[in-house]
């Protein structure tokens, strides 16, 4: 098990947006998404994104401070992490 990193973007409208991101153990991109989807519903996992590792983008950058992300990297293999967050604005 590694860790992953799974995120989306939902601004379909132009009236607000939505961010989400998920850092979890899983044993592949599927099992990540399938986290993902768990979490944020099938809406949302069918257009997230997935990479190994702790990514650092600007979605997970928006939603978890660096020492949050650096932690996750320096306890991976000794500790079952699981970060989530979502952030959403609706400008209407």
């Amino acid at each position: 098990m590694k860790l992953w990193t799974a995120w989306c973007e939902y601004d379909a409208t132009g009236e607000g947006v939505t961010i989400m991101a998920l850092i979890t153990h899983a044993g592949s991109a599927d099992e990540a998404k399938l986290e993902f989807h768990k979490q944020f519903g099938s809406f949302f996992s069918a257009g997230c994104e997935v990479e190994e590792g702790v990514v650092r983008n600007t979605y997970t950058r928006h939603l978890f401070s660096e020492a949050l992300l650096h932690a996750a990297e320096v306890k991976e293999g000794r500790a079952n992490i699981r970060l989530y967050a979502s952030s959403h604005f609706n400008y209407s």
